[in-house]
């Protein structure tokens, strides 16, 4: 869904780009190999659900209003100031309000902008977890602000792979990550490997799309430490970022309505795929690394 308004941002150009027009991943719906890890990589989280511009969204009474309703779950609210760089008539630099409600623990928030609203977490645990409490933020939203529909809703996850074994370039993802997703490794023989990053672009049925990042990198990792903690301090040295992006647009005439039982049934859907692509990307020998606790 590209970056959305206030998750960390990877601090990488994931290099170049291969689109299809339209494709049906065998196996998604179905998800043979789910299992919860207990030692996963996945460490950012995201929902975000587009909407019209809606300018009551960031009015101090809706503050107020969504400060009340979400007590029970996001109970810290704050206001945040994004500037813009705009072209008009001439550079400048546009200031835009949002408010963030943030959970105690301050791994999961909800972000409410004048045309999206997004929820996000760094402490994932269950899908249904984070469902239940996208859904939360949506109603809340829903009970201040007469919305017109939902443009678009993305799910986004993002995964950093370490391992306990000296990587020193591309080549030594090999045995960790799928050769599906390193193929392209093979046209580097008689090269020295300097860094891996692609993008797969998908396009699917029901204005589904999927946006697939991959890249091996060297550092602290690509989701920061604010306004969100991460669940542990980065780590440093290389990691394998796995990023990735399930969408369903809806403009124009066709915008979903912002209801709880349709968001309910498009995030299933834009689910799905997801867990099937982190499989496919990984091996045998990675998978038991997550396993260990």
């Amino acid at each position: 869904m590209g970056p959305p308004p206030g998750p960390p941002k990877p601090g990488v150009d994931f290099g170049a780009t291969f689109s299809t027009g339209s494709s049906t991943l065998e196996g998604v719906a179905d998800y043979p190999q789910r299992e919860v890890f207990p030692n996963a990589p996945l460490e950012f989280v995201a929902c975000e659900i587009r909407v019209p511009t809606a300018p009551k969204l960031v009015r101090e009474d809706t503050f107020e209003a969504l400060t009340d309703e979400l007590a029970d779950v996001l109970p810290i609210p704050d206001e945040e100031q994004v500037q813009t760089l705009t072209v008009l008539g001439g550079n400048g630099i546009e200031t835009e309000r949002r408010y963030r409600f943030l959970n105690r623990e301050r791994t999961a928030s909800a972000v409410v902008a004048r045309n999206a609203v997004t929820v996000e977490t760094t402490d994932y645990r269950e899908f249904s977890d984070f469902r239940s409490l996208v859904l939360t933020v949506a109603e809340a939203v829903a009970t201040t602000t007469r919305i017109v529909g939902i443009e678009r809703l993305g799910l986004r996850y993002i995964d950093e792979v370490r391992v306990p074994e000296e990587i020193t370039d591309a080549s030594g993802w090999r045995s960790w990550i799928s050769d599906e997703v390193l193929g392209v490794l093979s046209f580097a023989e008689g090269y020295r490997n300097d860094g891996f990053q692609t993008v797969l672009r998908l396009g699917g049925d029901d204005s589904t799309g999927l946006v697939l990042r991959y890249a091996a990198m060297v550092g602290a990792g690509v989701v920061g430490d604010g306004p969100l903690r991460r669940r542990a301090p980065a780590a440093t040295g290389p990691f394998f970022v796995i990023d990735t992006d399930s969408f369903r647009t809806s403009p124009g005439p066709d915008m979903e309505e912002f209801v709880h039982d349709r968001t309910a049934q498009i995030l299933d859907l834009l689910h799905k795929p997801v867990g099937t692509l982190f499989h496919h990307a990984i091996t045998d020998r990675l998978r038991e690394e997550f396993r260990r606790a």
